[in-house]
């Protein structure tokens, strides 16, 4: 899915059903800015816990101490580095 000028692809992971989405504007939250449905994170990085971390799919692409903490089953392996 590509999304227009003026708007980021989200996720949404709260209902039983994941679903993806064009909105807008774009996400601005650094890496650790609190982010909620409204304010997600740049790209490469993804909210989980009111948070913005490191977007992954294995313990490589994370900092020494952190780990790949999964989603949701249904995504596979992605996930956020977490410590």
């Amino acid at each position: 899915m590509a999304c227009g000028a003026g708007a980021s692809c989200t996720l949404d992971l709260r209902s039983t059903r994941i679903s993806v989405a064009c909105t807008g504007p774009p996400p601005n939250g650094d890496l650790g800015s609190p982010c909620d449905a409204a304010s997600g994170c740049k790209p490469s990085l993804m909210c989980k816990n009111g948070a913005c971390g490191m977007a992954c799919c294995s313990e490589a692409e994370c900092a020494a101490g952190q780990t790949c903490s999964r989603f949701h089953g249904q995504l596979g392996a992605l996930g956020i580095c977490a410590p």
